[in-house]
């Protein structure tokens, strides 16, 4: 089984254009498939598409796994974890103790009153999802001199349930621009792109449409306000992330279809 892993590896580095590392034992062999699917998944999308795949960020989804299941993912290459609950991330980096060191994403929506807790363990946080959170971001940020690279989150189907400044018509696209005139005021923030959470895929294509508009609206940001650095595009999870690296993103939001179920974690002492 090792062997035959270990020459799988040998030819997703040719493909990936990157090394992932060789050694790997039993305890790690699902994580590590997944992982090693996933990748190659990558790689095909970005060669139908004519784009490299260095220019693909896979970010796991590891909120609710356990130390032990991170370990093994980052065993298996991942470098970039996201994570929804910065508390418990927090507890996570005790409990990991410096036996990897992935780099830490925050994707999931972040209450206001939280916001102390993103510093200094993230790097990039994919969801702002109001100007309220952006400028107590921005506060800390200031008194603490610090700065955050960003992605503003986009409710491009309009529902209810989602989080992101209302992008689901023409009219209310429109409006951000008058968000992000707003938004751009706020200087420790380095705002790199949108991120969209669409609507559940039942199949992989289901929300073409919906990235498409992402895309096309972050290009519109883009030529507006003459920043080069604004072409982030945090789009695409488990059940559709193909599709999204065809639209362009930028960075795809992989859970479950490499970590498995998630239960709730729980810190050991």
């Amino acid at each position: 089984m090792i062997g035959i892993v270990t020459e799988q590896k040998r030819a997703l580095r040719v493909v990936l254009g990157r090394s992932l590392p060789l050694r790997i034992n039993f305890m790690t062999d699902t994580i590590y498939k997944k992982f090693i699917e996933v990748n190659e998944k990558i790689a095909y999308a970005c060669a139908i598409s004519n784009r490299k795949s260095e220019d693909v960020n896979l970010v796991v989804v590891t909120k609710g796994q356990s130390a032990e299941k991170i370990i093994e993912v980052v065993e298996a290459g991942a470098t970039i974890l996201g994570e929804n609950y910065p508390e418990e991330t927090i507890k996570k980096i005790k409990i990991l103790n410096s036996r990897v060191k992935p780099i830490w994403h925050m994707v999931g929506h972040l209450q206001s009153r939280k916001v102390k807790f993103i510093f200094p363990h993230f790097k990039m946080m994919h969801s702002i999802d109001s100007l309220d959170l952006a400028r107590k971001l921005n506060d800390y940020c200031e008194k603490n001199q610090l700065s955050l690279d960003v992605l503003i989150e986009v409710n491009i189907s309009g529902e209810a349930t989602k989080f992101g400044f209302d992008a689901s018509s023409s009219q209310k696209r429109d409006k951000l621009f008058f968000d992000m005139d707003l938004l751009k005021t706020l200087k420790h923030l380095h705002m790199l792109g949108l991120m969209t959470m669409p609507p559940y895929a039942v199949f992989e294509t289901q929300n073409k449409k919906c990235y498409n508009i992402c895309r096309e609206l972050m290009l519109n940001i883009k030529a507006r306000f003459m920043d080069e650095n604004f072409r982030e595009l945090s789009m695409g999870t488990s059940s559709d992330f193909v599709s999204a690296i065809f639209e362009g993103a930028t960075h795809i939001r992989v859970g479950d279809a490499i970590m498995g179920s998630r239960s709730k974690f729980v810190e050991k002492r």
